[in-house]
């Protein structure tokens, strides 16, 4: 039986900076890649980069080019992380090509280090439960032999034990009074990938104690976990200080007329199943049409679920009808973002 080849969308060629390289490499013999895969990557990690210059401590960037556009990838050029660029793997596709290039392409990485740097120790340090804080520990350690750091570790979901799913008041008070247990099915794949990659990495860089908790009782030793607080808050007071070229009020004036604005993004891909999109979507415009004031991020992933299940003309129609909604594309700057949440409204 003959089949057809295998169609996949084309591979990208990586990029490497062999002068940002060997740049680095001088620096010391213990040096930090940095892992940065998806738009929150990019204000997350990006505190470890002052942090690394202020020790004295060589680091580079090893980005998965995944969000390689100019809205998703903003943030490269915003926190100027693109400047600490090693190597940009330019990795596409579904999670299976995602997967089988991360793996290929960080093999090829190993493979050139060792040969050109073979004296140098290298730690990456990937962060929280993207696909490429799974994946990429597990690539070096098969390519390797060698352990990665994890940023954001011991991410687990829980949830409370709901009694009634009928009642709506009782639902409600189930998820403050309820015992809350592990729940490892969802969100798939962060789940999934926050699990994995805690087992292919020798540090755990957690962000509370329960983080901590959860590794402890997984049977990580104590001693390789640092608990180290949010790894959002260095960003956050950095865009606090920073001076706006432009005011995220001036391009978007409706904000600035209205107060108590709910900001709303669905992007995870258990909340893209058509009962549950079928199901925010439907609560999104009651809340709109009871008069509250609802701001819609149309994230890429929205965009799809929205025209696969028909349910686009429902919201341009409530744009069209109800000034209280604000039906926006991302916003790419992380510091209009800060504004907002800082701005009272």
């Amino acid at each position: 039986m003959q089949i057809d080849p295998i169609k996949t969308q084309k591979n990208e060629p990586l990029q490497l900076y062999e002068k940002k390289l060997d740049q680095i490499a001088q620096q010391g013999d213990y040096i930090i890649a940095l892992v940065t895969a998806t738009k929150p990557d990019f204000y997350k990690q990006w505190s470890l980069i002052p942090a690394a210059e202020k020790h004295n401590i060589p680091l580079f960037v090893m980005n998965t080019g995944q969000h390689h556009d100019s809205l998703l990838g903003h943030g490269l050029e915003e926190f100027k992380i693109s400047d600490k660029f090693a190597i940009n793997l330019n990795i596409r596709g579904d999670l299976c090509q995602k997967t089988s290039e991360l793996i290929t392409k960080i093999k090829w990485f190993t493979d050139h280090l060792k040969k050109k740097y073979p004296k140098k120790t290298i730690l990456p340090i990937a962060h929280g439960d993207t696909h490429a804080a799974g994946i990429v520990p597990l690539a070096w350690l098969f390519a390797t032999n060698q352990k990665c750091a994890q940023n954001e570790a011991g991410l687990r979901s829980m949830s409370p034990d709901f009694k009634n799913h009928k009642n709506i008041e009782q639902f409600i008070q189930d998820q403050f009074n309820n015992p809350w247990t592990l729940n490892r099915a969802e969100p798939f794949p962060e789940q999934y990938d926050t699990f994995i990659s805690a087992a292919a990495c020798h540090y755990h860089f957690t962000p509370t104690k329960q983080n901590t908790d959860h590794l402890i009782k997984e049977g990580y030793p104590k001693k390789n976990i640092y608990e180290v607080g949010n790894s959002v808050v260095d960003a956050i007071s950095f865009k606090k200080k920073e001076k706006k070229d432009q005011s995220i009020f001036d391009i978007y004036p409706i904000l600035e007329t209205h107060d108590n604005w709910i900001r709303i993004d669905i992007h995870r891909r258990a909340n893209l199943l058509p009962e549950r999109f079928t199901a925010l979507v439907q609560g999104i415009i009651k809340l709109v049409e009871s008069g509250h004031n609802i701001n819609l991020i149309n994230m890429n992933a929205t965009k799809t679920a929205l025209q696969n299940y028909g349910l686009k003309h429902k919201l341009d129609t409530l744009k069209k009808t109800h000034k209280n909604f604000l039906f926006t594309d991302l916003w790419p700057a992380y510091a209009h973002v800060i504004e907002f949440l800082e701005s009272g409204k």
